[in-house]
C-alpha cells in the first residue's frame, strides 16, 4: 500500500488529534471489504474503520498481542491440567468399581468364580459403561443416596436402563437399594 499525503503539512504523529487525508492504492477486493465492515461496524464510516484498524494494529506491533496470546496459552495449560486430574479422577474410581466387582460377595446360592467376573465385566460393558457412571456419581453425590430419578436424568438414559444397571449392580452388592414410598434410590453398599 502506498500513502501520499494530500496536506503536507500535516503531523504523522499517532497520537495527533488533527485529521489529515491519505490517498492510497487499494485493490476493488479490499475497497469493498473496508465497505461491507464499515458498514456493518461502523455506520458506515469507512474512515472510522481504518482508524479503528491502524490502532490495534499498533497495539500488536507494540507487543500487546503477545502478553494476550501468552495469557490464552496460561489458561489453555491450566485447562490441560485440569482434563488430566479429571481423567485421572475417573480412573481411579473406575479402577476402585473393578475392585468393588471383583471383591464383592456373590448374591446367595451363586459362586464367584474367574468365568463370572468375567461375564460381569462383558455385562459392564454392554450397558455402555452405565453401571461405572451410576457408581462414579454415587460416589460424587452430595447426599449418601440418589433416587433412581436423578440417576436417570445426569445420566441422561432412559429408566429402564438406569434401573436395569442399578439393580445389576445391587445384585453384585455394589450397592444397596432403598425404598421411601414410590421413591427408589441407590446408594453405595458399605458393608463389604
Amino acid at each position: 500500500m502506498q500513502g501520499h499525503d494530500r496536506n503536507d503539512s500535516s503531523t504523522n504523529s499517532r497520537s495527533s488529534s488533527e485529521l489529515t487525508t491519505k490517498k492510497f492504492r487499494l485493490s476493488e477486493e479490499l475497497k469493498q471489504e473496508i465497505k461491507d465492515r464499515a458498514k456493518s461496524n461502523y455506520s458506515g464510516n469507512a474512515s472510522q474503520l481504518i482508524r479503528a484498524a491502524i490502532h490495534d494494529h499498533f497495539s500488536t506491533l507494540d507487543g500487546e498481542g503477545d502478553r494476550q496470546a501468552a495469557h490464552q496459552t496460561n489458561e489453555i495449560e491450566d485447562l490441560q491440567e485440569q482434563v488430566k486430574e479429571i481423567k485421572e479422577a475417573i480412573q481411579e474410581d473406575n479402577n476402585t468399581l473393578e475392585a468393588t466387582v471383583q471383591q464383592s460377595s456373590p448374591p446367595v446360592g451363586r459362586t464367584r468364580n474367574k468365568s463370572s467376573i468375567a461375564n460381569s465385566r462383558e455385562e459392564s460393558d454392554e450397558d455402555g459403561g452405565l453401571q461405572s457412571e451410576i457408581y462414579s456419581l454415587l460416589k460424587s453425590a452430595d447426599s449418601d443416596s440418589l433416587s433412581i430419578t436423578e440417576l436417570t436424568t445426569r445420566t441422561d438414559r432412559s429408566l429402564s436402563e438406569a434401573v436395569a444397571s442399578a439393580e445389576e449392580l445391587v445384585e453384585r452388592g455394589i450397592l444397596q437399594r432403598q425404598q421411601d414410598g414410590e421413591t427408589r434410590s441407590y446408594l453405595i453398599n458399605t458393608e463389604q
